[in-house]
């Protein structure tokens, strides 16, 4: 994990190496990217600016080599297809979603009323003047 900025303040975000693709991820928020080795380190050591790693995982040879040896990849399309989520579960879920949704939309609606009373403001400003 990467840490961005000074002690006050700041910003987060994680690598990962993938194994099967050989391949380092950024995950930074919800954009996610592939990274060179060279811009982990990097950055990981301090970067440009105020970055530096913050947590560090390690994983022993041992398990490294019996992960390699797995058919790849372990988890896809097919095996999520087999999951069953308990319907409780996924009552929860959808209605947290539905919450999550409802107070979005309520936030967008907020915000263009905001701006429509700027925009009169603005107009009687003029007017006065």
């Amino acid at each position: 994990m990467i840490h961005d900025g000074l002690a006050e303040n700041g910003h987060y975000y994680s690598y990962v190496f993938d194994r099967s693709q050989k391949t380092w991820w950024k995950l930074d928020d919800h954009r996610v990217s592939k990274a060179t080795e060279e811009q982990v380190m990097k950055e990981a050591l301090g970067g440009d600016g105020y970055k530096s790693a913050c947590n560090l995982f390690y994983m022993s040879k041992h398990i490294a080599d019996m992960i390699d040896l797995q058919p790849m990849p372990v988890h896809g399309a097919q095996r999520a297809k087999t999951l069953r989520i308990p319907a409780p579960i996924t009552k929860q879920i959808q209605l947290h979603n539905a919450q999550f949704d409802l107070k979005n939309q309520q936030h967008l609606v907020e915000k263009a009323v905001q701006q429509i009373n700027q925009c009169f403001k603005e107009r009687l400003n003029k007017q006065d003047n």
